[in-house]
């Protein structure tokens, strides 16, 4: 996936709308995040994007949860399939 791509995905479910109704649109500094085709786009919709800072700790408590599980299951000897 290319920022082309993230954008026509982006167009496909509307986020635009995020700046009518004054919400703040929130990714996670993907390189397709941060492509020029994205900030353009998010530029001319006049979406405001929350800013990470660099090196920031993973906001969501899920992918905390996903690591613990991984750890347990690795500590048991079971492994994970890709």
């Amino acid at each position: 996936m290319n920022g082309m791509d993230y954008v026509e995905i982006m167009d496909q479910a509307r986020i635009s709308i995020v700046s009518q109704l004054g919400l703040t649109y929130q990714d996670y500094n993907a390189a397709i995040h941060n492509s020029t085709e994205t900030g353009y786009w998010l530029d001319y919709w006049q979406v405001s994007r929350f800013t990470w800072p660099a090196r920031s700790p993973d906001l969501n408590i899920i992918e905390n949860v996903w690591g613990i599980n991984q750890n347990d299951i690795t500590i048991n000897g079971l492994g994970i399939a890709n």
